[in-house]
């Protein structure tokens, strides 16, 4: 377990929270939570609830999404750990090739893993030419295109493509989106075994808007455990 799952998981640490404007004013300390989709509970669900709030805003504001499924079949890459590490570079040259072949293009890309623990992607793209020619000759795209690069670009031959073109289609993707971001479907594919800084949700540049922050507070982490009666009086964070 991380340090700062760990420490959140023991209630090892708090915060010292102060607002901006009054910096010699009241400190509040409150728990510490890491907020981490890692860490399986109250953290999880309110990362999921978050990310799933920021890629609903994306969806929204953009048209022409189709839906990918990328995987990796069981035994092509001997180390999952290492395998994790360059999923980034195997998405990025599938990418560039997307971009050769329709144009610039938006996405929004979970990932997972499968019983076995193979890791899989899920990839919403944004492109009107992408979007076209899929909705024209599916076929045509998934299998004289489509396959043929992933395997190429280092994912396995086992892929799926479809145009969201009804309401209908996008509501049950989103519901998936949210099941998968919490991990609160029947079976928890969460990629927790994923190396450190292994980036779980993924986006085109500017395409996801931040996380919220409240811009009217500042603070610090405080590596002990909260007090019952928290102090008060101004101290920038450093305990009575």
């Amino acid at each position: 377990m991380l340090n700062y799952i760990a420490a959140c998981h023991r209630e090892a640490w708090h915060l010292a929270v102060w607002k901006k404007a009054d910096p010699r004013g009241t400190v509040k300390r409150i728990p510490y939570r890491c907020r981490s989709w890692r860490h399986e509970g109250e953290c999880r669900l309110w990362c999921g609830a978050c990310d799933y709030n920021r890629c609903l805003e994306a969806i929204m504001a953009n048209s022409f999404w189709c839906y990918m499924v990328l995987t990796y079949p069981v035994g092509m890459y001997p180390s999952r750990h290492e395998l994790f590490k360059i999923t980034k570079k195997h998405w990025s040259r599938l990418r560039q090739r997307f971009v050769h072949r329709f144009g610039p293009i938006q996405y929004i890309q979970t990932w997972e893993i499968t019983q076995k623990g193979e890791p899989h992607c899920n990839v919403l793209i944004s492109c009107q030419p992408l979007h076209a020619a899929v909705l024209d000759n599916h076929r045509e795209v998934k299998w004289k295109w489509l396959e043929p690069a992933v395997v190429k670009w280092g994912f396995g031959r086992i892929c799926y493509l479809e145009a969201m073109k009804s309401h209908t289609r996008m509501a049950g993707y989103l519901t998936k989106l949210a099941k998968e971001l919490t991990g609160a479907g029947v079976k928890c594919q969460v990629p927790v075994s994923a190396p450190r800084h292994f980036r779980r949700l993924r986006a085109s540049q500017g395409l996801l808007p931040p996380r919220y922050k409240d811009e009217e507070s500042t603070g610090m982490i405080v590596k002990q455990p909260l007090k019952e009666k928290p102090c008060t009086v101004p101290t920038y964070g450093v305990e009575c």
